[in-house]
């Protein structure tokens, strides 16, 4: 080990002057790109994960505003008689009651599922109060906001027997 830290040092005293400085700026530079390139990844997925924690964030207080709505629409069906519309009418019936837009509807097993959108998910919400008490029951219920900042929901309900 001595000899190899005595050859290395004779070397180094063997070069010039401008050539030292040369390799101690070089050395630097690698030290200094090693250590940004080893933490770049690091700090890129800070940032990922700060900006998914203000969605939820946002999300949370959202769902905090909703509370109130959806304390209010707890047992808070009206005595409603079931028409004898078919339950794709009827479905149509209330998406359009609550001023939103049937993307698309199909049956599937013993319901229907279909696709909605709107401008505000409380439209949707009001939506499934009023499915539930026509006589349905929701299986699903997914609510994304599009990129054109529209709610759009896909909903599967199946008619409940009594």
């Amino acid at each position: 080990m001595k000899l190899l830290i005595e050859s290395l040092r004779s070397k180094w005293m063997q070069l010039q002057l401008r050539e030292r400085q040369l390799l101690i700026f070089g050395g630097g530079l690698l030290l200094v790109t090693s250590i940004y390139l080893s933490l770049a990844p690091q700090i890129q997925n800070y940032a990922e994960l700060k900006l998914k924690v203000d969605e939820l964030n946002t999300d949370v207080q959202w769902m905090q505003q909703q509370r109130q709505v959806v304390e209010r629409l707890i047992n808070n069906c009206s005595a409603q008689k079931v028409g004898q519309a078919s339950s794709r009418q009827q479905i149509t019936r209330l998406i359009r009651r609550n001023q939103l837009t049937l993307n698309s509807m199909r049956d599937i097993n013993s319901g229907l599922e279909f696709s909605i959108s709107g401008p505000d998910a409380n439209r949707v919400i009001s939506l499934t109060h009023q499915i539930a008490c026509s006589g349905y029951g929701v299986k699903t219920l997914e609510i994304e906001r599009s990129a054109e900042g529209l709610m759009e929901a896909s909903m599967e309900v199946v008619a409940i027997e009594n």
